[in-house]
């Protein structure tokens, strides 16, 4: 899976309501919000369209589905190759002759 970049828990106005933001000066964002394809971002907000605008929220989101899709796909392989395993073993067993017992003799 690709590395991917955000800002914040859904954006980068999340840094808003920080201590880190109030000793920043209420005007910055941290540079890890900048989108590194403008290389200008200085964290102001003042151009928020330089900033990274989905959070990690989303993203994690959509790592989580994507795992339980394929927990959900796995299970159902299995549970397919267990029902045709049994489906075998009645058949072999189906056509075997019945045996009969006897007592071994003692030497």
């Amino acid at each position: 899976m690709p590395f991917s970049v955000s800002c914040g828990v859904k954006n980068y106005t999340d840094w808003l309501e920080t201590p880190w933001f109030n000793h920043s000066g209420k005007y910055k964002v941290p540079l890890s919000c900048c989108n590194k394809n403008f290389h200008s971002c200085n964290g102001t907000l003042n151009s928020p369209q330089l900033l990274y605008n989905e959070g990690c929220q989303i993203k994690l989101e959509e790592n989580l589905l994507l795992a339980v899709h394929f927990i959900i796909i796995i299970s159902l392989v299995v549970l397919f190759l267990l029902v045709m395993s049994w489906i075998i073993v009645a058949q072999l067993v189906k056509h075997q002759p019945p045996q009969e017992y006897r007592i071994l003799d003692q030497e």
